[in-house]
């Protein structure tokens, strides 16, 4: 989940192909954060058992709510470029004039918003029209967006790879390229065959420059191609305004790959793209054509459309005020948790889950005891995971309790109506906790579930993992020894974030069983030992477990802290998490990932080590991004 609002100020501002250069971050307080102590426990939930139907996505395609009055199906980039999605994206189609490299064809990231593919195709029919050759480009984006493993951005569908144009080096004739390749000092490629064509290359970025279909934002290429296309147009006699146009455009991205073999083609958000919460992160050219104003105007319209008479219309409304509102809609979206439709409170909730604080979680801990619809509980419990506050740990610890005896009631785990092996009930995306992804495939009820004990169990414990409470700890401990071993994996999983500790063996080399029964045991001593300390100690504890030298939390560990973003998830989750919150920093950063979120902390270190008396970093401080980046392209090229 993430608030866009924030993104100018938490995301980067040249992100290429590969490691973007963040913005320098504004100036922070010199604020401290104070540790507190357990609450009181909540009254016991009452137990959930034979609730209404829940409600299950339909398929895995995102969905965007449009509002009354606007034309359905155009593509809409979301977010920025580095952390954002595409809906209704649009496909690029090979013709004559315009192919896909052979290697990336085969990744299938063919996919960008309307006016991206309608440059690229401008490009290559100009191409094609002036030297019947066509233009051959790599990587675009995936249908729905999102990380791919080659790229740090290609996020949102606003960035495709353009290959060079080459020509063969004895015949000088035009030369198709098998992939995209290096350009050396010399204009050859290292094997000598192939020459940077830079007439031909000239043709297709001049094409891009003068298309009216997209305002172009970067042209990422390495400084030494630039001057070669510089040089060639003004040898040309090329008009001065496109020449000065390609120089503010062409750029070697700052501490990034320098893009010696293809061209890094980024466009600004559409008119239709701001409306949906597009946001353009880095330089504003005096020539972009942006639209600001619509991201404001559409978030008007959608507020009037709250109260609208009909269900679907206020459902609609609340959901695209988690892509374009902010926390002054918070009220509108508390008023609404006691609307008629269920499917409109589940709206409500994912908006309150994207601009609102912690400081709703009680609101919403109040509405969970009152609800009687599945699919709203299901949005709540997620919701509250990951606001969290004071009132979050209490609320998993009375959930994972109140579910945790199927007996109690009658029930063995065979006669569940929901089989614990199936999908879950609630379909969202895996590991994506934006909210604003989530408004995306916010629930449309589907098909009947009863909405039982093993659900809701199922649903807390994957949800409680980025509360940072303690309450839910010992709960967890017990469903490490559930029947359903699934079951016991997600708590183990989401015991390491809590605790700061991985005491399950992942090596699959023992039975399950005896794996997690182990882990039991080793969890419950753990919690012997610091049941009643606060979270910042068993935090401080698990870092010492894995030999980080970080005796408090606080700013003398930084540099310690960032070493250990480059960690496993729960440990580097937890470290940028700290970091976040010495320092001021908006929670996206921790949901960034490890490598866009550990270079933005880099620069926020290095910037103030002075003030803050930190010192140099050491080497292994220093590459801790880099690895955290590698981890992070492993991770997606598993998927």
């Amino acid at each position: 989940m993430v608030r866009w609002a924030l993104f100018a100020v938490a995301a980067f501002a040249l992100a290429g192909c590969s490691t973007p250069e963040p913005p320098r971050p504004p100036p922070f307080e010199d604020r401290t954060t104070e540790v507190r102590a357990p609450e009181e426990p909540l009254d016991p939930l009452m137990p959930l058992v034979d609730l209404p139907s829940a409600a299950r996505a339909s398929g895995t395609r995102l969905t965007f709510p449009y509002l009354d009055g606007e034309i359905e199906g155009a593509s809409v980039s979301i977010g920025d470029t580095t952390h954002g999605r595409v809906v209704n994206a649009r496909e690029l189609t090979e013709s004559s004039a315009l192919q896909i490299l052979p290697k990336q064809k085969e990744r299938n990231l063919r996919y960008g918003t309307d006016n991206l593919v309608q440059l690229l195709e401008h490009a290559g029919d100009t191409l094609f029209s002036k030297t019947k050759t066509p233009l051959w480009v790599g990587n675009l984006g995936r249908r729905e967006g999102g990380d791919i493993e080659w790229s740090v951005s290609h996020n949102a569908g606003r960035d495709a790879d353009v290959a060079f144009c080459y020509r063969d080096a004895v015949t000088g004739k035009p030369a198709d390229p098998s992939d995209l390749l290096q350009i050396h000092n010399d204009g050859m490629t290292k094997d000598k065959k192939l020459a940077f064509d830079t007439a031909r290359t000239w043709i297709v970025v001049k094409s891009l420059i003068e298309f009216e279909g997209a305002s172009l934002q970067y042209l990422f290429i390495s400084d030494g191609l630039k001057k070669k296309l510089l040089e060639h147009a003004r040898a040309t006699h090329e008009p001065a305004a496109v020449i000065d146009r390609a120089a503010e455009l062409l750029r070697q991205p700052g501490a990034a790959a320098a893009h010696d073999d293809h061209l890094h083609v980024r466009i600004y958000c559409s008119k239709m793209d701001a409306a949906g919460g597009c946001r353009d992160i880095g330089v504003v050219h005096p020539f972009a054509k942006r639209f600001e104003a619509e991201r404001e105007k559409t978030a008007d319209l959608a507020r009037k459309q709250v109260s609208d008479p009909r269900p679907a219309r206020r459902r609609t409304a609340l959901l695209r005020l988690a892509l374009v509102g902010d926390g002054n809609d918070v009220p509108l979206a508390l008023a609404r948790l006691e609307d008629a439709s269920a499917d409109v409170r589940v709206a409500a909730v994912e908006l309150i889950a994207a601009v609102g604080t912690e400081e709703q979680t009680s609101k919403l801990v109040a509405r969970f005891r009152d609800e009687t619809d599945s699919a709203v509980l299901a949005s709540i419990v997620e919701a509250i995971g990951f606001l969290g506050g004071k009132d979050a740990g209490p609320f998993f610890r009375d959930v994972l309790l109140a579910t945790a005896s199927r007996e109690v009631l009658g029930f063995s785990p065979s006669s569940l109506p929901l089989d614990a092996a199936s999908t879950p009930f609630f379909v969202g995306l895996a590991d994506d906790p934006y909210p604003p992804m989530r408004a995306l495939l916010a629930p449309t009820p589907a098909i009947d579930l009863a909405f039982d004990r093993a659900a809701l169990q199922r649903l807390a414990v994957k949800a409680v993992r980025h509360t940072a409470t303690v309450e839910p700890i010992a709960p967890l401990v017990d469903v490490l020894g559930d029947p359903d071993t699934s079951i016991a994996l997600d708590a183990a999983d989401s015991l390491a974030y809590l605790t700061n500790q991985q005491l399950f063996d992942e090596s699959e080399k023992r039975p399950l069983r005896e794996r997690l029964t182990e882990a039991k045991t080793r969890y419950g001593k753990l919690v012997t030992a610091l049941g009643k300390s606060v979270r910042d100690s068993w935090l401080v504890n698990g870092f010492a477990a894995k030999g980080y030298k970080v005796r408090s939390l606080d700013r003398s560990s930084s540099w310690e802290l960032l070493r250990a973003v480059a960690d496993e998830p729960h440990v580097s989750y937890n470290a940028r998490s700290i970091l976040a919150r010495l320092f001021g920093q908006p929670r996206e950063v921790v949901h960034y990932g490890p490598g866009d979120g550990c270079r933005h902390l880099y620069h926020l270190l290095w910037d103030h080590r002075s003030e803050l008396r930190l010192g140099s970093p050491s080497e292994a401080q220093r590459s801790a991004c880099w690895r955290a980046r590698s981890r992070e392209k492993d991770s997606l090229a598993l998927e």
